[in-house]
């Protein structure tokens, strides 16, 4: 028998699921190639500028080239919608330094798609239409703000989604 939490679980993963999927049919997740330097112990790829010494900032041990096939989220897609939104909204991001910060130095040096996909390891969601792939766990976390008040990619979202979404920030202090 399986427990309500574990219902509830599979409902939000199975939404989940049908989420990436739209995302990717409407062109929002696209397959590519990760490159970087890699850290085999940490399963982490880094920039050269995250390297401290040209090793891994997490376990200091070293890193070595490494491409891997990948599917990516195009946030640069919405670069533009985002820096109009903040532009027209200056309250949208508070306090203002942190609008600077992600207005200087993410979106107007030009805003980098993000991967959201490994073949490398087994531990994710994997993806429906490619089995070589799991999504990382993080992108199902931040989907259940939405999944879990019953949004749903098919179009028959819950009235409790309808109601809450979208959200209406709180006044920061």
């Amino acid at each position: 028998m399986i427990s309500s939490s574990e219902q509830q679980m599979i409902t939000m993963r199975s939404r989940f699921r049908r989420f990436f999927k739209k995302l990717y049919d409407q062109g929002d997740i696209y397959k590519g190639s990760y490159e970087g330097m890699y850290c085999t112990p940490c399963e982490s790829f880094w920039t050269e500028s995250q390297l401290v010494d040209g090793k891994c900032p997490d376990c200091g041990r070293e890193v070595k080239p490494a491409k891997e096939e990948a599917y990516f989220f195009k946030m640069s897609k919405y670069a533009n919608k985002l820096i109009e939104h903040i532009n027209t909204h200056p309250e949208f991001i508070q306090p203002e330094s942190r609008k600077n910060e992600m207005v200087n130095n993410f979106l107007l040096p030009g805003l980098q798609d993000l991967c959201v996909s490994r073949t490398s390891f087994k531990w994710g969601i994997p993806v429906d239409f490619d089995d070589k792939h799991v999504v990382y766990v993080w992108l199902d976390a931040l989907t259940n703000y939405i999944t879990g008040i019953g949004y749903d990619a098919d179009g028959n979202s819950s009235e409790q989604y309808k109601k809450f979404w979208p959200s209406r920030p709180a006044p920061y202090r």
